[in-house]
């Protein structure tokens, strides 16, 4: 089975998941991704949640963290706001939750239709996500992947956007090529790539063979697909999370 990752907002499982208990269930569930912000604004109770579990996610994984569990963080983008804005308070609350280490993926770009204005172009996009990225690379030193489907498709966006890896939702029995090479993304084991493909939302699933629950309940499961799944996926996600800057 591919390597399973779950991801969580504050509204989830009553916005008390139990993280611990995700780590010791062990394989095949081997990581968490968090929202931190939205938009330019987040409430204090959501950032205390983050800030709350981006430690435990850490803390919970013991030996685990950097080896075969890895955390990462994401932000829900608002394309009429101001992208670097958006970028320096994702960072920012990162930096004050304690910050980045060695077990962590590349952090998340969220590009969703629900709060996005429905008559944003094609370029309009681009240049937000692209400007978005862009301002993580100049302060965390690496790309940032970016979920989206739907959103991105009605726009006939077929640019990466400045991101080197692509999560993908998709609620179905399979996943064809063409639904992530239609906006532009590949299988590979090189970057830019697809990464991941949502294939649970809150424990609606079709896939045949994965688990429709997470050990902590229900939530989003995504299925770590890069370079082939299994394995070679986990070796690939672990090559490349976040190293300190050289001295």
């Amino acid at each position: 089975m591919d390597p399973l990752i779950c991801d969580l907002y504050e509204g989830d499982l009553n916005g008390r998941p139990d993280i611990a208990k995700l780590v010791a269930a062990g394989p095949p569930w081997h990581g968490i991704i968090l929202k931190a912000t939205e938009g330019t604004y987040y409430p204090a109770r959501s950032a205390t949640w983050f800030s709350n579990n981006w430690r435990l996610a850490r803390s919970a994984a013991a030996y685990r963290y950097g080896v075969d569990w890895f955390r990462s963080a994401y932000h829900y983008l608002r394309i009429d706001q101001d992208p670097i804005a958006q970028a320096n308070s994702f960072l920012y609350l990162v930096d004050k939750a304690g910050g980045w280490g060695d077990g962590d993926f590349v952090p998340m770009v969220d590009v969703e239709g629900t709060g996005n204005p429905v008559n944003a172009t094609k370029q309009r996009v681009i240049d937000v996500v692209s400007a978005y990225a862009e301002r993580i690379l100049d302060a965390h030193g690496r790309r940032p992947g970016l979920y989206g489907g739907t959103y991105l498709v009605e726009r006939g966006v077929t640019s990466n956007c400045g991101c080197q890896v692509l999560w993908f939702p998709r609620y179905t029995p399979s996943l064809p090529a063409w639904t992530y090479q239609r906006i532009g993304w590949r299988l590979s084991n090189q970057v830019p790539t697809l990464w991941g493909w949502q294939y649970c939302g809150d424990g609606d699933s079709r896939l045949a063979g994965y688990p429709k629950t997470s050990p902590m309940g229900p939530c989003d499961v995504t299925a770590v697909v890069v370079a082939g799944g299994g394995q070679s996926a986990l070796d690939w996600t672990r090559a490349h999370c976040w190293r300190p800057p050289s001295p």
